[in-house]
C-alpha cells in the first residue's frame, strides 16, 4: 500500500461531501464529518475518545458520562440530527 492511497482513502468521506453537496472539507482534527459525536474530547482526566454512530449506542454512553437526558433530546436523538446540532451536543 502507498502513502498516496492510504491517504486518499483517510479523506473519503470529505471528497464525497465534496463531490455530492459541493461543500468545501475544512480541518476537522478527530472529528468525523458525517458522524456524530466520533471525535476525541478532553476531559479533567484525559482525552475521551467517542465513536456514536446509532441511536442503540448512545443510550450507553449517554448514562456512563451522567447525561442520560441527552438520548431524549430530539436534536441528538438520530445521527442527521447530531450532525446539524454538532456544537450543541
Amino acid at each position: 500500500m502507498n502513502l498516496l492511497s492510504s491517504l486518499i482513502a483517510s479523506l473519503i468521506n470529505q471528497g464525497s461531501a465534496f463531490a455530492n453537496t459541493g461543500v468545501v472539507p475544512r480541518a476537522m482534527g478527530n472529528r468525523h464529518p458525517s458522524v456524530v459525536p466520533y471525535e476525541t474530547l478532553r476531559t479533567a482526566d484525559g482525552l475521551l475518545a467517542l465513536a456514536v454512530a446509532t441511536m442503540r449506542s448512545s443510550v450507553p454512553w449517554c448514562s456512563l458520562l451522567a447525561l442520560p437526558d441527552l438520548a431524549d433530546d430530539p436534536r441528538f436523538r438520530v445521527n442527521a440530527a447530531r450532525v446539524e446540532h454538532r456544537v450543541d451536543l
